[in-house]
Formats: C-alpha cells, sequence, structure tokens
C-alpha cells in the first residue's frame, strides 16, 4: 500500500482494490440503484 493504493512490491502496476466489502456494498446500491435486500443466489 502507498498513498491508499495497492501496488505490486516493485510498484511497477497496481495490484488491486484496497476497497472494503461494505464500501462495495455501497457503491453498488447508490450507483447502480441495486436494492440492498436483493439475493444473488
Amino acid at each position: 500500500m502507498e498513498d491508499d493504493v495497492a501496488k505490486l512490491p516493485d510498484r511497477s502496476q497496481f495490484a488491486g482494490s484496497v476497497a472494503t466489502a461494505d464500501r462495495l456494498v455501497r457503491n453498488m446500491v447508490k450507483l447502480a440503484d441495486v436494492p440492498w435486500q436483493t439475493r444473488f443466489a
């Protein structure tokens, strides 16, 4: 992690997301208008 960004050890590329699951769900509900009660099973 560097400046809240996940990077590879050699700092040449991004390594993925550092978002937490609760943040991802909140974004899905807010940005994609998916009701939080939706079941995906």
